[in-house]
């Protein structure tokens, strides 16, 4: 169906900088191979440059430690603006709440979000069920509300209205 299993990804790229790193005669923590791994994503380019500046960084160390990872690959990514509603459209919901973290992670705005989310089910939300659209309506109103009022924490509140679009 051509999903990608994001723990497979993940568990794929952290053997990759285990194996950049023994190749290089250093040795790295399983927390820093875990942390540039994540923050590298599905970015297989972005992994590489990652491993090579890491590697540079701590030439002469013994071995890599989680804060070196921290002092020298960014938490940031260069975000697809419409990773979310993309994989919304698909009905992958995995992938919809990854990078609906992503962009929070990266200093999303919740209210700029929801926005994109709305305009998402006004415009372009899937033709083929008309009975889903009044469902999505009702969730995007409710998730508003609970955001104006501070009915919940911003980020499960999206994840939660991420969750019922992907249906």
């Amino acid at each position: 169906d051509g999903r990608v299993d994001l723990r497979d990804a993940a568990r794929t790229a952290e053997q990759l900088v285990r194996k950049a790193v023994l190749d290089a005669r250093q040795q790295i923590d399983a927390s820093a191979a875990t942390l540039i791994a994540y923050r590298a994503g599905t970015d297989i380019a972005r992994l590489r440059g990652d491993v090579e500046r890491l590697l540079l960084y701590a030439a002469g160390k013994p071995r890599i430690s989680l804060q070196d990872v921290e002092e020298v690959v960014s938490g940031e990514t260069t975000q697809d603006d419409w990773a979310i509603t993309n994989a919304i459209s698909r009905g992958d919901t995995a992938e919809a709440l990854r990078q609906l973290g992503m962009a929070l992670d990266a200093g999303g705005v919740s209210y700029q979000i929801l926005g994109q989310l709305a305009w998402f089910v006004r415009e372009r939300f899937p033709a083929g069920d008309p009975r889903r659209i009044r469902p999505a309506v009702e969730a995007l109103f409710r998730t508003d509300l609970d955001l104006k009022s501070s009915g919940g924490d911003p980020r499960v509140l999206l994840e939660r209205l991420v969750v019922e679009l992907c249906g």
